[in-house]
């Protein structure tokens, strides 16, 4: 009774809780079950409460089990704002974080996606975590983890086995921090511009104890080679 199913149109796939077939984890175990093929299921359930990881760690964690083999499923849950709507639940619905296992034909990897807003345009704009690691393809029920730090750091676990890890900053695409220095497209190089990265200044005199008839290079005693003048 804690699930919704959404009322999207295209999202036809039926669930259905049923009782795990052997090898079960717990004796008795039930399974939320994805019963329709090759269709879409959205299914999402309300938190108690809203909640903040300012400071402190977050860790996301669940089961998944494919009883069959599978030729393309994603098997993934999201974390959505306050201004979720159950009913029109799609994959274009606007989340925070995703995290999961998705398989279809060559493309086989974790997804760690974070939604993060621009603070100066006001828009949300999608991250996701560079070479991403495989998913466990089997029969039996995996245990899937994400953990967050405060200093950034996460960690992605397949059966409590870390199979990723890495800094936020410098492993998602695009980078979640603007780089540095921007290139500006319009900005063109002045008609006078010279390529050479040194250039004579004719303006700039020469010293008055300046003395050409001096050798370039002169002897250091206390470093021991030729010093440039």
């Amino acid at each position: 009774d804690r699930w919704f199913v959404t009322n999207a149109p295209n999202y036809t796939g039926e669930w259905r809780v049923n009782t795990s077939i052997s090898p079960q984890c717990i004796l008795g175990e039930k399974m939320l079950y994805m019963m329709t093929k090759k269709s879409f299921h959205g299914v999402s359930s309300k938190l108690n409460q809203f909640f903040s990881v300012k400071n402190k760690t977050l860790v996301l964690q669940y089961e998944v089990r494919y009883q069959n083999n599978i030729e393309c499923a994603g098997s993934y849950i999201k974390l959505f704002g306050k201004d979720f709507n159950a009913a029109t639940l799609t994959n274009e619905t606007r989340f925070i974080l995703m995290f999961g296992p998705d398989h279809c034909d060559k493309s086989d990897k974790v997804h760690f996606i974070l939604n993060v807003k621009n603070r100066i345009t006001g828009k949300y704009e999608k991250k996701e975590l560079k070479m991403p690691p495989a998913t466990k393809l089997n029969k039996l029920t995996n245990l899937y983890t994400l953990i967050i730090r405060p200093d950034s750091t996460y960690d992605i676990r397949i059966n409590d086995k870390k199979v990723k890890r890495g800094n936020i900053f410098t492993d998602f695409e695009p980078s979640i921090n603007p780089p540095k220095y921007i290139d500006d497209p319009r900005d063109i190089k002045p008609q006078d511009w010279v390529d050479d990265p040194m250039m004579d200044d004719p303006s700039y005199p020469k010293p008055e104890v300046w003395d050409e008839n001096e050798p370039e290079y002169i002897y250091d005693p206390e470093l021991r080679y030729l010093q440039k003048l």
